[in-house]
């Protein structure tokens, strides 16, 4: 019983810790031409369509990876918590 509580009581925390997400500006600064084609599909599932694009998303790991991938096409800025500018 003791354990499910824990269990309970953490995963209120990771809710409420979700709600506190950093957003990340993302820009895409250099052509992907000439580069291996899952860094272009990398770049595409990021949501870029044109060269100079912005794109915004919640900071997560998943994201993070996908930015390491392409770190030499792109630039990033946090921008903080969803809802502060």
């Amino acid at each position: 019983m003791l354990r499910r509580l824990r269990l309970l009581a953490m995963t209120w925390e990771w809710g409420k810790r979700r709600m506190e997400i950093s957003k990340l500006r993302i820009t895409w600064k250099r052509s992907a031409i000439g580069y291996p084609s899952n860094q272009r599909r990398v770049v595409k599932a990021l949501g870029f369509r044109l060269l100079n694009d912005v794109v915004e998303h919640n900071d997560s790991a998943q994201i993070r990876g996908m930015i390491r991938k392409i770190r030499h096409l792109v630039e990033v800025e946090e921008i903080g918590r969803e809802g502060e500018a």
